[in-house]
């Protein structure tokens, strides 16, 4: 048995700061944003993105899926995309929230480190302590954090089951 690990592979190449000018030195809108490197590899961040836009563009190494990131710089928010595929495709990192974009999904972490992932309306929430709540258009589940209590609501009735027992009850109408 060999106690050496393997080399990680390459994922990214290289990277290149880029500025993209949405506007003409006339002031006029351009159909497409004129892009070019800053002097001294050091570039502003404007405060109307919609104005001028500071990105890096990080560019996937050979082997790699050839799916290149955009690094878009905002006063508010890091923004990350990359074209989908089988892993995440987006990456919003503003100053309390992280949201991810993976496979249709939306995943927010929130600043208490609560989770909440959207899909085909659904969402399912796991909260600080551990709680596990998934609601959707025909029921509501919720799960302790020890996993000791489980209970769903839906349109005709509630169950629950926990330490001491199980409780069903229809809806009255």
């Amino acid at each position: 048995m060999s106690l050496t690990t393997a080399k990680p592979s390459s994922v990214w190449n290289k990277v290149q700061l880029l500025l993209g000018f949405h506007r003409a030195p006339d002031g006029s809108r351009r159909a497409t944003p004129k892009v070019w490197p800053p002097k001294d590899s050091r570039a502003s961040i404007h405060a109307d993105p919609e104005e001028q836009e500071t990105f890096a563009v990080v560019e996937a190494a050979k082997g790699a899926d050839g799916r290149d990131v955009q690094v878009k710089f905002r006063r508010d928010m890091i923004v990350l995309t990359r074209e989908p595929g089988p892993a995440w495709e987006g990456l919003v990192i503003s100053d309390d929230t992280v949201r991810i974009r993976a496979r249709d999904r939306w995943i927010k972490i929130g600043p208490d480190g609560s989770v909440r992932v959207d899909h085909d309306q659904v969402a399912t929430f796991v909260e600080p302590d551990g709680a596990v709540i998934k609601t959707g258009p025909t029921a509501t589940s919720v799960m302790s954090p020890d996993g000791a209590e489980v209970s769903r609501r839906n349109p005709d009735g509630f169950c629950a089951i926990g330490p001491h027992g199980v409780v069903a009850r229809p809806t009255l109408s």
